[in-house]
Order: C-alpha cells, then structure tokens, then sequence
C-alpha cells in the first residue's frame, strides 16, 4: 500500500468552460462515444476570444482534462478516427451547476 496522499483537486474558471463545452457522457446510436477533442476545444476557446490565441495551449487543457478525470468530472473515450475525446460525466454536471458557488 502506499503512503501517497491523493492530492486534492482544485478547480480553476477554465474548467468550468471545459465542462461547458463537453457534451454528456453517452453513446451515439450504440455505435461510438460522444465527447470532443482536445484540439476542437482549443480552437472554439480562441475562435471566441483572440487574446486567448497567446496563452491557451493544448497541453494545458490536456493538464486540466486529466486532472478533472481523477476527480470524476470527465472521462476520455478512444474515437473512431484514434485519438481520445472527451466527456462530461454526471458528477461533472452537477460540479458544473454549482460553478458561480465555487467560483464565486
């Protein structure tokens, strides 16, 4: 067993915009996951405010993606085209509904 404490998460308001972005986790006809890629969710962040352009990178979203999953908020799944998406779980939409209370 190890003695490592599990550090705890700490939310920062990008997430919350993540979370936004990010449809509920489910399938498509049976066939495949819904969820969206990282790099599509960079390029909708910019495309809606340029300043973001110098300082949103896909490794820091890939950063707060990963650190949202250990807290069970999101979950990726393996696309069809390779690659992983994202999605939303349950948890992640009730933590979504209470960002003005977090956030403040």
């Amino acid at each position: 067993m190890s003695n490592k404490k599990r550090i705890e998460y700490l939310p920062v308001p990008l997430d919350f915009r993540l979370l936004e972005l990010l449809p509920e986790k489910g399938m498509i006809g049976g066939i495949h996951w819904k969820g969206r890629r990282t790099k599509d969710m960079l390029s909708e962040l910019i495309e809606g405010d340029q300043d973001l352009a110098s300082v949103l990178t896909s490794p820091m979203l890939m950063a707060r993606l990963r650190s949202m999953h250990v807290a069970g908020y999101v979950e990726p799944f393996r696309s069809i085209s390779g690659g992983n998406i994202w999605a939303r779980t349950p948890e992640g939409s009730a933590w979504l509904k209470q960002k003005e209370e977090v956030l403040g």
